[in-house]
């Protein structure tokens, strides 16, 4: 028996050079890939010609960022006893693995959810591979990938808090407790994974009701009011969203009964997303059951020049 360096590799979709600023994240080291290295893998490991690879890693897995010429990438690296292995000799699968790879996705996969809900884009990890390099070559232990496109759904930190960043990851323990967050949640993640924007859209729509639908013959002036309540810091940003999510329900209305499909302004379905976005990020933070949530928003009118999140709290 042999110790060996096993390195957990994980390429990130839909990112750039921001993500660079959440180093470590869950003891993983965040890292640019230049493109040498990425072209190295997928020819090495996945034993694609250089054409094909390079579409790949663009195209299919969006984990090449053609501006930076680059990936970006979590990975850790650990040690593992294993029989002494010869170059191009297939490694038998290693039980040393599966306790590092259970704790690894339990962190990062929540944890890339809590950072979809910090800023629009689909942040994600379709790709990692557990490697061990010999004699020049990369041999895979284990590893997971998608088989389906990534949606191009860029992702940037620019402009983000990263305090805020980091309280929402030690606040936020995914899943929910509280089921309602969990399903919401859920149509969040799912609307990225729509191919038309009309889909995308109503389940967004369909997300923003398992948070806000109080069950009421005002299906619309509740939820707009709930949405504007829990996001808008002033009182003309809460109108604003008051106004944004009714005139959003009429857009609803057309294309679940008109079939309107074709009038949907991608202005309007990123609109619905931040609103959707924001509500789950402070629903969550507050952790509220549904009833509780009602009661505290209902309590509350339009804000005037405070932080709705700090006045809920009150």
């Amino acid at each position: 028996m042999v110790v060996r360096r096993v390195r957990h590799f994980g390429l990130l979709s839909n990112v750039d050079s921001t993500i660079l600023r959440l180093s470590p994240f869950f003891g993983h080291d965040v890292r640019r890939v230049e493109y040498d290295e990425l072209m190295r893998i997928f020819t090495q490991v996945e034993g694609l010609p250089e054409m094909r690879a390079f579409q790949h890693m663009q195209f299919d897995l969006r984990c090449y960022n053609s501006m930076d010429r680059c990936g970006y990438a979590i990975e850790d690296s650990f040690d593992v006893e294993c029989d002494a292995l010869k170059p191009g000799e297939p490694i038998a699968f290693l039980p040393q693995l599966t306790q590092h790879d259970t704790e690894a996705q339990q962190k990062l996969i929540p944890g890339l959810q809590v950072l979809r809900l910090m800023a629009n884009g689909n942040v994600s990890l379709h790709y990692q591979n557990y490697l061990i390099e010999t004699g020049g070559s990369f041999q895979r232990v284990m590893g997971r990938s998608t088989t389906m496109k990534v949606g191009a759904f860029p992702f940037s930190l620019e402009g983000v808090d990263i305090q805020q960043v980091a309280e929402a990851l030690d606040k936020l323990h995914l899943p929910f407790a509280n089921e309602y967050l969990n399903l919401a949640l859920e149509d969040f993640d799912l609307a990225y994974q729509a191919e038309r924007p009309a889909l995308a859209f109503l389940i967004l729509m369909v997300a923003l009701e398992a948070l806000f639908n109080q069950g009421t013959s005002e299906v619309t002036y509740s939820i707009a009011r709930c949405t504007a309540v829990m996001n808008g810091k002033t009182r003309a940003e809460a109108l604003g969203i008051f106004k944004d999510v009714r005139e959003l329900y009429k857009k609803r209305s057309s294309i679940v009964h008109r079939g309107l499909l074709r009038q949907l302004d991608s202005a309007k379905l990123e609109r619905l997303r931040t609103l959707v976005r924001r509500s789950i990020l402070e629903a969550g933070l507050l952790d509220l059951r549904r009833g509780e949530l009602f009661d505290r928003l209902n309590s509350k009118g339009f804000p005037t020049n405070i932080d709705s999140s700090k006045a809920l709290a009150l």
